[in-house]
């Protein structure tokens, strides 16, 4: 593994209760030479509308399979796996990214 990291995305609106979002990243080299597998878990406290998270590949890197961007009419609550896979020449520290999320209230 090359890294292991959580980011957590919340909204608070005046009346509303607190909208979460959990997103477990982890990054492995896989078997073939230069090929990266991600495995994102996405933990939500509740249904969310309209979610967009999108965790970029590092530059000049090829999705293989899987999707890096994804959106969501309602990601309902409870969790998910989501995995895909690209290939990249570079150093194997930058093939680390940070994701983003969003969703309409």
């Amino acid at each position: 593994m090359i890294r292991d990291t959580s980011l957590r995305v919340t909204s608070t609106l005046p009346g509303q209760p607190e909208r979460s979002l959990l997103i477990r990243k982890s990054l492995f080299m896989t078997d073939q030479p230069g090929e990266y597998r991600v495995q994102l878990i996405l933990s939500a406290g509740a249904d969310l509308s309209g979610v967009t998270l999108t965790d970029p590949l590092p530059q000049g890197a090829t999705l293989i399979d899987g999707q890096n961007v994804l959106t969501y009419d309602t990601l309902a609550s409870g969790e998910r796996a989501v995995t895909y896979r690209f290939r990249w020449a570079g150093d194997p520290k930058g093939a680390v990214t940070d994701p983003t999320a969003s969703w309409r209230y």
